[in-house]
C-alpha cells in the first residue's frame, strides 16, 4: 500500500528551505590579510590574529565617546604642560643671556690676551697682565653659568616635551579599541595572516584588529579600525595593513590616530 506524502508538508518543506536559503543569501562571505610591510620592504604575515565585526553605527558611537574621553585626559594635562611651557620659556631666556654674557667675556679676554702679546715694554706687560687676568677670572665663571643654564633649559625642554607625549598617548588605537561593545563575529588569521569572515548582506559594517610584534629589543603595536568597503563583498581581498593602520590616514580608517 503506497503512502502519499501529505501536501501539508511539501508546503512546510518547501517554505523551510526556501526560509534556509534566504538565510544564507542575506550573509556574505568577505575574505582578508592581516600583514606589515617593513622598512626593508619585507612582508611580514600576521598569524592569530583576531578580527572583529561590528555595525558601523555602534563603532562611531564608541568612537564619538572615546573622543571625549580622549579631551578631557588632555585637559587634565594642560596646566602641568602649561606650567612646563613657562619653565622652559624662563631658562631659555636665562640660557640666551648667560650665553651673550660669555660670549662678551671671552672676547674681552681674547682682546686682553692680545693686547698683552703686543706689549713692548715691562710697564705694558704689567699693565696688560693685570687686565689679561681680570678678564680670564670673568670668562670662566660666565661660560661655567652658560653651560649650566644651558643645561637646564635642555631639562626643561625634556620634561614640556614629556608632559606633551604623555598628554597624546592616549591617542592611539588600542585606546579606541578599549571598551568595545560585544562583536557580531570574530574570526582569527591562519599562518599567512588570513581570514575569512561572514557579515550580514546588508548594511554597513566595521572591521576592529589588534597585532603585537617584536623588533630587536622594542615591541610595535599594529591597530586597524576600518570600514569594509563594497568591493569586499563582491570577492576582492581587505588588507589590513600599513596603510589602513589607524596611524596611516587611510579613507577606510574609521579612526585617525597620533601613534
Amino acid at each position: 500500500m503506497r503512502v502519499g506524502i501529505p501536501f501539508s508538508l511539501i508546503v512546510a518543506t518547501t517554505l523551510c528551505l526556501a526560509g534556509c536559503t534566504a538565510k544564507e543569501a542575506r550573509d556574505d562571505t568577505i575574505k582578508g590579510q592581516v600583514f606589515i610591510v617593513t622598512k626593508s620592504r619585507e612582508n611580514v604575515k600576521l598569524g592569530l590574529v583576531t578580527v572583529v565585526l561590528f555595525p558601523e553605527s555602534v563603532v562611531v558611537k564608541h568612537v564619538a565617546m572615546k573622543r571625549s574621553e580622549l579631551e578631557a585626559k588632555r585637559k587634565a594635562y594642560q596646566p602641568q604642560i602649561e606650567s612646563a611651557q613657562a619653565e622652559y620659556d624662563a631658562a631659555s631666556k636665562r640660557a640666551a643671556n648667560s650665553a651673550l654674557r660669555a660670549k662678551t667675556a671671552a672676547a674681552a679676554e681674547e682682546a686682553a690676551t692680545r693686547r698683552f702679546a703686543a706689549s713692548k715694554n715691562s710697564e705694558e706687560i704689567d699693565r696688560n697682565i693685570d687686565t689679561m687676568q681680570a678678564a680670564q677670572r670673568g670668562a670662566w665663571p660666565a661660560e661655567k653659568r652658560a653651560v649650566a643654564d644651558r643645561q637646564k633649559a635642555a631639562a626643561a625642554l625634556a620634561l614640556l616635551a614629556g608632559l606633551r607625549d604623555h598628554a597624546e598617548d592616549f591617542d592611539c588605537g588600542t585606546f579606541y579599541l578599549e571598551g568595545l561593545p560585544q562583536a557580531l563575529a570574530t574570526a582569527q588569521t591562519d599562518a599567512n595572516g588570513e581570514f575569512d569572515l561572514r557579515i550580514p548582506h546588508k548594511g554597513r559594517f566595521v572591521l576592529a584588529a589588534s597585532a603585537q610584534r617584536q623588533v630587536l629589543d622594542k615591541s610595535e603595536d599594529y591597530c586597524w579600525i576600518v570600514l569594509i568597503p563594497e568591493e569586499a563583498r563582491r570577492g576582492i581581498k581587505l588588507l589590513l595593513s600599513n596603510e589602513t593602520l589607524t596611524t596611516a590616514g587611510s579613507s577606510l580608517a574609521l579612526v585617525h590616530t597620533a601613534k
